[in-house]
Protein backbone atom coordinates (compact mmCIF):
# COMPACT_ATOMS: atom_id res chain seq x y z
CA UNK A 1 0.00 0.00 0.00
CA UNK A 2 1.38 3.10 -1.09
CA UNK A 3 1.93 5.91 1.62
CA UNK A 4 2.80 8.75 -1.19
CA UNK A 5 0.30 10.63 -2.88
CA UNK A 6 1.16 13.13 -5.67
CA UNK A 7 -0.51 16.80 -5.70
CA UNK A 8 -1.03 19.05 -8.37
CA UNK A 9 -2.48 22.77 -8.71
CA UNK A 10 -3.95 22.50 -12.53
CA UNK A 11 -1.65 20.64 -15.05
CA UNK A 12 1.34 21.11 -12.87
CA UNK A 13 3.12 18.43 -10.22
CA UNK A 14 3.71 20.85 -6.82
CA UNK A 15 5.04 18.75 -4.31
CA UNK A 16 3.94 14.93 -2.37
CA UNK A 17 1.59 14.47 0.78
CA UNK A 18 2.76 11.21 2.83
CA UNK A 19 1.58 9.52 5.51
CA UNK A 20 3.26 7.97 8.19
CA UNK A 21 1.48 6.32 11.43
CA UNK A 22 -1.74 8.25 10.25
CA UNK A 23 -0.59 11.26 10.50
CA UNK A 24 0.16 13.78 7.35
CA UNK A 25 3.31 15.73 6.14
CA UNK A 26 4.00 17.41 2.47
CA UNK A 27 6.33 19.04 1.11
CA UNK A 28 6.40 21.15 -2.03
CA UNK A 29 9.07 19.54 -5.00
CA UNK A 30 12.13 21.53 -5.51
CA UNK A 31 11.05 22.47 -9.73
CA UNK A 32 7.72 23.62 -8.35
CA UNK A 33 9.87 25.90 -5.69
CA UNK A 34 12.22 27.09 -8.63
CA UNK A 35 9.50 28.61 -10.82
CA UNK A 36 8.86 31.94 -11.09
CA UNK A 37 4.93 31.44 -11.30
CA UNK A 38 4.74 28.80 -8.22
CA UNK A 39 2.05 30.12 -5.52
CA UNK A 40 1.37 28.34 -2.42
CA UNK A 41 -1.43 25.75 -2.48
CA UNK A 42 -2.75 27.62 0.96
CA UNK A 43 -2.47 30.86 2.88
CA UNK A 44 -1.44 28.49 6.01
CA UNK A 45 1.02 26.81 3.67
CA UNK A 46 3.41 29.32 2.70
CA UNK A 47 6.00 28.03 0.01
CA UNK A 48 9.08 26.70 1.45
CA UNK A 49 11.23 24.15 1.24
CA UNK A 50 10.82 22.69 4.71
CA UNK A 51 8.18 19.32 5.34
CA UNK A 52 4.98 20.55 6.62
CA UNK A 53 3.62 18.75 9.46
CA UNK A 54 0.13 17.18 10.52
CA UNK A 55 -1.01 20.42 12.27
CA UNK A 56 -0.54 22.39 9.62
CA UNK A 57 -1.57 20.14 6.90
CA UNK A 58 -4.39 18.17 7.74
CA UNK A 59 -6.85 20.61 7.79
CA UNK A 60 -6.40 21.83 4.28
CA UNK A 61 -6.17 18.50 2.83
CA UNK A 62 -9.59 17.26 4.86
CA UNK A 63 -11.05 20.59 3.62
CA UNK A 64 -10.93 18.77 0.26
CA UNK A 65 -13.51 16.23 1.48
CA UNK A 66 -17.23 16.36 2.33
CA UNK A 67 -18.10 16.79 5.40
CA UNK A 68 -20.33 15.23 7.76
CA UNK A 69 -22.35 13.04 7.50
CA UNK A 70 -21.35 12.48 3.82
CA UNK A 71 -18.21 11.94 4.62
CA UNK A 72 -19.09 8.94 6.80
CA UNK A 73 -21.26 7.36 4.51
CA UNK A 74 -18.22 7.43 1.99
CA UNK A 75 -15.74 5.95 4.21
CA UNK A 76 -18.35 2.86 4.77
CA UNK A 77 -18.89 2.25 1.50
CA UNK A 78 -15.01 2.23 1.05
CA UNK A 79 -14.83 0.27 3.67
CA UNK A 80 -12.02 2.95 5.14
CA UNK A 81 -12.37 5.29 8.26
CA UNK A 82 -13.93 8.11 7.72
CA UNK A 83 -10.99 10.03 9.81
CA UNK A 84 -8.58 8.14 7.24
CA UNK A 85 -8.44 11.95 4.98
CA UNK A 86 -5.50 10.14 3.27
CA UNK A 87 -6.80 6.91 1.81
CA UNK A 88 -10.13 8.84 1.25
CA UNK A 89 -8.20 11.00 -0.64
CA UNK A 90 -6.65 8.17 -2.80
CA UNK A 91 -9.88 7.03 -3.55
CA UNK A 92 -12.09 10.19 -4.72
CA UNK A 93 -8.94 13.31 -5.00
CA UNK A 94 -9.12 13.03 -8.83
CA UNK A 95 -10.76 16.49 -8.98
CA UNK A 96 -11.24 18.29 -5.60
CA UNK A 97 -12.69 21.81 -5.31
CA UNK A 98 -10.48 24.47 -6.91
CA UNK A 99 -7.55 22.94 -9.19
CA UNK A 100 -5.74 20.55 -6.68
CA UNK A 101 -5.70 17.14 -7.74
CA UNK A 102 -4.15 14.34 -5.86
CA UNK A 103 -3.06 10.63 -7.02
CA UNK A 104 -0.89 7.97 -7.04
CA UNK A 105 -0.01 8.40 -10.52
CA UNK A 106 3.33 10.11 -11.73
CA UNK A 107 1.36 11.56 -14.17
CA UNK A 108 -2.38 13.13 -13.64
CA UNK A 109 -2.35 15.08 -16.32
CA UNK A 110 -2.34 14.90 -20.15
CA UNK A 111 -3.04 18.83 -21.98
CA UNK A 112 -3.42 16.45 -25.19
CA UNK A 113 -6.55 14.47 -24.34
CA UNK A 114 -9.85 15.44 -25.03
CA UNK A 115 -12.25 15.97 -21.92
CA UNK A 116 -14.41 12.42 -21.58
CA UNK A 117 -18.04 12.66 -20.27
CA UNK A 118 -20.39 10.05 -19.84
CA UNK A 119 -23.80 11.37 -21.37
CA UNK A 120 -26.76 10.95 -18.86
CA UNK A 121 -30.48 10.14 -20.27
CA UNK A 122 -33.16 11.72 -17.60
CA UNK A 123 -34.36 9.06 -16.63
CA UNK A 124 -30.56 7.28 -16.03
CA UNK A 125 -29.15 10.96 -13.88
CA UNK A 126 -32.44 10.60 -11.69
CA UNK A 127 -31.77 6.94 -10.98
CA UNK A 128 -27.96 7.64 -10.05
CA UNK A 129 -28.96 10.81 -7.89
CA UNK A 130 -30.75 8.81 -5.91
CA UNK A 131 -28.00 6.54 -4.72
CA UNK A 132 -26.05 9.67 -3.41
CA UNK A 133 -27.15 8.58 -0.02
CA UNK A 134 -25.92 5.07 -0.72
CA UNK A 135 -22.68 5.97 -2.56
CA UNK A 136 -21.77 9.75 -1.66
CA UNK A 137 -20.61 11.32 -4.80
CA UNK A 138 -21.36 8.35 -6.90
CA UNK A 139 -18.26 6.59 -5.63
CA UNK A 140 -17.91 3.29 -7.73
CA UNK A 141 -19.03 4.79 -10.92
CA UNK A 142 -16.02 3.71 -13.45
CA UNK A 143 -13.00 6.48 -14.09
CA UNK A 144 -14.89 8.65 -11.87
CA UNK A 145 -12.69 10.40 -8.53
CA UNK A 146 -14.38 13.29 -7.37
CA UNK A 147 -14.32 15.12 -4.30
CA UNK A 148 -17.17 18.02 -3.17
CA UNK A 149 -16.74 19.60 0.26
CA UNK A 150 -20.05 20.51 2.20
CA UNK A 151 -22.21 18.10 4.12
CA UNK A 152 -25.61 17.89 1.68
CA UNK A 153 -25.54 15.56 -1.03
CA UNK A 154 -24.17 16.55 -3.81
CA UNK A 155 -22.59 15.56 -7.33
CA UNK A 156 -20.65 17.42 -9.56
CA UNK A 157 -21.24 17.21 -13.30
CA UNK A 158 -21.28 18.74 -16.63
CA UNK A 159 -23.45 19.73 -19.73
CA UNK A 160 -23.02 18.30 -22.99
CA UNK A 161 -25.35 19.35 -25.53
CA UNK A 162 -27.46 20.46 -22.47
CA UNK A 163 -27.57 16.84 -21.35
CA UNK A 164 -26.25 15.81 -17.56
CA UNK A 165 -22.85 14.35 -18.07
CA UNK A 166 -20.47 12.71 -15.85
CA UNK A 167 -16.82 14.35 -16.34
CA UNK A 168 -14.72 10.92 -16.04
CA UNK A 169 -10.66 10.72 -15.70
CA UNK A 170 -9.50 14.02 -15.40
CA UNK A 171 -11.99 16.16 -17.44
CA UNK A 172 -12.86 19.02 -15.03
CA UNK A 173 -16.97 19.61 -14.21
CA UNK A 174 -18.79 22.54 -14.59
CA UNK A 175 -21.65 22.46 -12.11
CA UNK A 176 -22.66 21.23 -9.28
CA UNK A 177 -26.17 19.76 -8.79
CA UNK A 178 -28.15 19.15 -5.45
CA UNK A 179 -31.23 16.72 -4.74
CA UNK A 180 -33.96 18.14 -2.60
CA UNK A 181 -33.57 17.72 1.22
CA UNK A 182 -36.27 15.41 1.71
CA UNK A 183 -36.95 16.24 5.54
CA UNK A 184 -37.46 19.91 4.45
CA UNK A 185 -39.93 22.13 2.69
CA UNK A 186 -39.21 22.78 -0.92
CA UNK A 187 -35.02 23.45 0.28
CA UNK A 188 -34.14 23.61 -3.62
CA UNK A 189 -36.09 26.50 -4.37
CA UNK A 190 -35.19 28.67 -1.10
CA UNK A 191 -31.10 28.02 -2.20
CA UNK A 192 -32.57 29.06 -5.62
CA UNK A 193 -34.24 32.12 -4.31
CA UNK A 194 -31.86 32.87 -1.82
CA UNK A 195 -28.91 32.97 -4.36
CA UNK A 196 -31.13 34.91 -7.20
CA UNK A 197 -31.90 37.18 -4.64
CA UNK A 198 -28.54 38.02 -3.66
CA UNK A 199 -27.25 38.61 -7.30
CA UNK A 200 -30.21 41.05 -7.53
CA UNK A 201 -28.49 42.66 -4.53
CA UNK A 202 -25.47 43.22 -6.66
CA UNK A 203 -23.63 40.74 -4.33
CA UNK A 204 -21.19 38.21 -6.33
CA UNK A 205 -23.36 34.87 -6.33
CA UNK A 206 -22.53 31.77 -8.47
CA UNK A 207 -25.43 31.09 -10.97
CA UNK A 208 -28.34 29.02 -9.96
CA UNK A 209 -30.62 27.08 -11.73
CA UNK A 210 -33.00 24.54 -11.48
CA UNK A 211 -33.72 21.68 -13.32
CA UNK A 212 -36.14 18.55 -13.21
CA UNK A 213 -35.42 14.98 -13.55
CA UNK A 214 -38.51 12.49 -13.50
CA UNK A 215 -40.95 15.25 -12.47
CA UNK A 216 -38.43 16.25 -9.48
CA UNK A 217 -36.79 19.31 -8.80
CA UNK A 218 -32.74 19.40 -8.64
CA UNK A 219 -30.78 22.55 -7.78
CA UNK A 220 -27.67 23.31 -10.15
CA UNK A 221 -25.15 25.61 -9.44
CA UNK A 222 -22.47 26.67 -12.12
CA UNK A 223 -19.17 26.49 -10.83
CA UNK A 224 -16.99 29.72 -9.80
CA UNK A 225 -13.68 27.73 -9.86
CA UNK A 226 -14.06 27.16 -13.60
CA UNK A 227 -13.51 28.93 -16.67
CA UNK A 228 -13.29 28.75 -20.34
CA UNK A 229 -10.21 29.71 -21.65
CA UNK A 230 -9.82 31.25 -25.31
CA UNK A 231 -9.27 27.82 -26.62
CA UNK A 232 -12.66 27.15 -25.07
CA UNK A 233 -11.06 24.57 -22.46
CA UNK A 234 -12.08 24.50 -19.29
CA UNK A 235 -9.44 25.66 -16.70
CA UNK A 236 -9.45 24.95 -13.04
CA UNK A 237 -9.27 27.94 -10.58
CA UNK A 238 -7.43 27.81 -7.33
CA UNK A 239 -9.57 28.40 -4.23
CA UNK A 240 -9.46 27.22 -0.18
CA UNK A 241 -12.64 28.08 1.94
CA UNK A 242 -11.80 30.19 5.09
CA UNK A 243 -11.28 27.17 7.28
CA UNK A 244 -8.74 26.34 5.15
CA UNK A 245 -6.75 29.05 4.81
CA UNK A 246 -6.95 29.97 8.86
CA UNK A 247 -5.52 26.03 9.58
CA UNK A 248 -8.70 25.05 11.23
CA UNK A 249 -9.89 21.65 10.65
CA UNK A 250 -13.19 21.01 9.01
CA UNK A 251 -15.15 19.24 11.68
CA UNK A 252 -15.16 22.72 13.61
CA UNK A 253 -16.38 24.90 11.35
CA UNK A 254 -18.79 26.22 13.72
CA UNK A 255 -17.94 29.16 15.40
CA UNK A 256 -19.45 27.90 19.15
CA UNK A 257 -16.93 24.28 18.35
CA UNK A 258 -14.04 26.66 18.62
CA UNK A 259 -14.09 27.79 14.87
CA UNK A 260 -13.82 30.88 12.91
CA UNK A 261 -15.61 34.26 13.80
CA UNK A 262 -16.37 36.72 11.73
CA UNK A 263 -13.52 38.76 13.41
CA UNK A 264 -11.10 35.91 11.99
CA UNK A 265 -12.35 35.90 9.02
CA UNK A 266 -12.21 39.61 8.39
CA UNK A 267 -8.56 39.44 10.04
CA UNK A 268 -7.72 36.82 7.51
CA UNK A 269 -9.08 39.63 4.45
CA UNK A 270 -7.62 42.37 6.28
CA UNK A 271 -4.24 40.83 6.10
CA UNK A 272 -4.82 39.85 2.31
CA UNK A 273 -5.32 43.46 1.88
CA UNK A 274 -2.43 44.97 3.71
CA UNK A 275 0.03 41.93 1.71
CA UNK A 276 -1.28 43.81 -1.74
CA UNK A 277 -2.79 40.44 -2.89
CA UNK A 278 -6.60 41.75 -2.10
CA UNK A 279 -8.69 44.82 -2.88
CA UNK A 280 -9.98 46.32 -0.11
CA UNK A 281 -13.47 46.02 -1.88
CA UNK A 282 -13.50 42.36 -0.92
CA UNK A 283 -13.36 43.47 2.66
CA UNK A 284 -16.97 45.50 1.85
CA UNK A 285 -18.34 42.28 0.14
CA UNK A 286 -17.57 40.22 3.20
CA UNK A 287 -19.76 42.79 5.25
CA UNK A 288 -22.72 43.17 2.83
CA UNK A 289 -22.94 39.27 2.68
CA UNK A 290 -22.88 39.09 6.97
CA UNK A 291 -25.87 41.20 6.58
CA UNK A 292 -27.68 39.66 3.68
CA UNK A 293 -27.47 36.03 5.56
CA UNK A 294 -29.26 37.73 8.71
CA UNK A 295 -31.80 39.14 6.50
CA UNK A 296 -32.67 36.39 4.88
CA UNK A 297 -31.45 33.45 8.08
CA UNK A 298 -29.44 31.85 6.63
CA UNK A 299 -28.06 30.20 10.24
CA UNK A 300 -24.89 28.06 8.43
CA UNK A 301 -23.15 31.03 6.97
CA UNK A 302 -19.74 29.36 8.66
CA UNK A 303 -16.49 29.71 7.46
CA UNK A 304 -16.33 26.67 5.05
CA UNK A 305 -18.99 28.67 3.15
CA UNK A 306 -16.38 31.46 2.77
CA UNK A 307 -13.70 30.88 -0.08
CA UNK A 308 -10.66 32.50 -1.57
CA UNK A 309 -10.41 32.27 -5.08
CA UNK A 310 -6.59 32.56 -6.80
CA UNK A 311 -6.56 33.92 -10.10
CA UNK A 312 -2.76 34.70 -10.61
CA UNK A 313 -0.79 36.51 -7.91
CA UNK A 314 -4.12 38.09 -7.70
CA UNK A 315 -6.50 36.68 -4.32
CA UNK A 316 -10.38 37.33 -4.43
CA UNK A 317 -13.79 36.50 -2.24
CA UNK A 318 -14.95 33.67 -3.76
CA UNK A 319 -18.93 34.62 -5.62
CA UNK A 320 -21.02 33.30 -2.68
CA UNK A 321 -22.41 29.70 -2.46
CA UNK A 322 -24.29 27.51 -0.31
CA UNK A 323 -26.98 30.28 0.91
CA UNK A 324 -30.30 29.24 2.16
CA UNK A 325 -32.70 30.30 4.79
CA UNK A 326 -32.42 27.98 7.56
CA UNK A 327 -34.27 29.35 10.34
CA UNK A 328 -37.74 29.05 8.78
CA UNK A 329 -37.75 24.87 9.21
CA UNK A 330 -38.54 23.64 12.56
CA UNK A 331 -36.59 26.12 15.27
CA UNK A 332 -38.73 28.84 16.72
CA UNK A 333 -37.45 32.17 15.97
CA UNK A 334 -36.36 33.30 19.42
CA UNK A 335 -33.93 30.01 19.31
CA UNK A 336 -32.69 30.25 16.04
CA UNK A 337 -28.57 30.71 16.04
CA UNK A 338 -26.00 31.92 13.61
CA UNK A 339 -22.98 29.87 12.57
CA UNK A 340 -20.87 33.06 13.66
CA UNK A 341 -21.54 35.71 16.18
CA UNK A 342 -22.51 39.28 15.13
CA UNK A 343 -20.70 41.28 17.28
CA UNK A 344 -21.41 39.33 20.97
CA UNK A 345 -24.95 38.06 19.75
CA UNK A 346 -25.57 34.51 18.43
CA UNK A 347 -29.26 34.46 18.14
CA UNK A 348 -31.33 35.94 15.02
CA UNK A 349 -33.50 37.55 17.46
CA UNK A 350 -30.99 39.49 19.65
CA UNK A 351 -28.83 41.05 16.76
CA UNK A 352 -29.87 44.66 16.40
CA UNK A 353 -28.25 47.74 13.96
CA UNK A 354 -25.71 48.01 16.60
CA UNK A 355 -24.33 44.85 16.88
CA UNK A 356 -23.24 45.26 12.86
CA UNK A 357 -21.84 48.50 14.30
CA UNK A 358 -19.89 46.42 16.94
CA UNK A 359 -18.41 44.34 14.47
CA UNK A 360 -17.30 46.61 11.62
CA UNK A 361 -15.55 48.94 14.56
CA UNK A 362 -13.46 46.12 15.35
CA UNK A 363 -12.79 45.60 11.62
CA UNK A 364 -11.70 48.74 11.00
CA UNK A 365 -15.10 50.34 9.59
CA UNK A 366 -17.03 53.99 11.24
CA UNK A 367 -20.37 53.71 12.53
CA UNK A 368 -21.18 55.89 9.82
CA UNK A 369 -20.38 53.65 7.06
CA UNK A 370 -21.84 50.20 8.94
CA UNK A 371 -25.02 52.47 8.94
CA UNK A 372 -25.07 53.39 5.43
CA UNK A 373 -24.42 50.08 4.54
CA UNK A 374 -27.18 48.25 6.14
CA UNK A 375 -30.25 51.04 5.06
CA UNK A 376 -28.92 50.23 1.59
CA UNK A 377 -29.28 47.01 1.55
CA UNK A 378 -32.72 46.99 3.73
CA UNK A 379 -34.02 49.66 1.42
CA UNK A 380 -33.19 47.19 -1.25
CA UNK A 381 -33.60 43.69 -0.57
CA UNK A 382 -37.81 43.54 0.03
CA UNK A 383 -38.86 45.11 -2.98
CA UNK A 384 -36.09 42.91 -4.67
CA UNK A 385 -37.98 39.72 -3.15
CA UNK A 386 -41.15 40.56 -3.62
CA UNK A 387 -39.86 41.08 -7.49
CA UNK A 388 -37.95 37.83 -7.58
CA UNK A 389 -40.99 36.09 -5.81
CA UNK A 390 -43.45 37.41 -8.91
CA UNK A 391 -40.94 36.50 -11.54
CA UNK A 392 -40.49 33.07 -10.42
CA UNK A 393 -44.04 32.07 -10.19
CA UNK A 394 -44.75 33.24 -13.26
CA UNK A 395 -43.06 29.79 -14.47
CA UNK A 396 -44.15 26.19 -13.59
CA UNK A 397 -40.69 25.41 -13.43
CA UNK A 398 -39.67 27.78 -10.51
CA UNK A 399 -43.52 28.44 -8.68
CA UNK A 400 -43.15 27.68 -4.92
CA UNK A 401 -44.56 28.69 -1.48
CA UNK A 402 -41.32 29.04 0.23
CA UNK A 403 -41.05 32.56 -1.16
CA UNK A 404 -43.60 33.88 0.62
CA UNK A 405 -42.02 32.55 3.77
CA UNK A 406 -38.73 33.69 3.32
CA UNK A 407 -39.77 37.18 2.12
CA UNK A 408 -42.41 36.79 5.83
CA UNK A 409 -38.71 36.55 7.19
CA UNK A 410 -37.10 39.40 5.61
CA UNK A 411 -39.55 41.53 6.75
CA UNK A 412 -38.94 40.72 10.43
CA UNK A 413 -35.45 41.22 10.44
CA UNK A 414 -35.18 44.36 8.62
CA UNK A 415 -37.32 46.06 11.31
CA UNK A 416 -35.15 44.46 13.68
CA UNK A 417 -31.78 45.68 12.27
CA UNK A 418 -33.18 49.04 11.12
Amino acid sequence: MSNNLNVYLKDRHIGCLKKQDSRLNFRYSKEYLSLDSAQPISVSIPLSDNEYSHEIVHPFFSGLLPDEPARTRLAKYLHISSKNTFELLKAIGGECAGAISVSQEEQLIDNNTKNAYRILKNDEAYKLFNVLKVRPLLIGENDFRISGAGAQDKMMISFVNSEIAIPLHNTPSTHIIKPAINELEDTVFNELFCMRLANSMGLDCSKADIIWLESNPFYIVERYDREVSAQTKIVRLHQEDFCQALDIEPEIKYQNEGGPSLIDCFSLVNNLIKEGKMSAINKVALFDASIFNFLVGNGDAHAKNFSLLYKGSRVDLAPLYDILSTIIYGQPYQKAKMSMKIGSKYKFCQVQQKHFVELGREIGFKESYCVKRIQEIIGRIFPAAKQLQKELNYDDKYRSNIYQNIIDLIEKTSKQIT
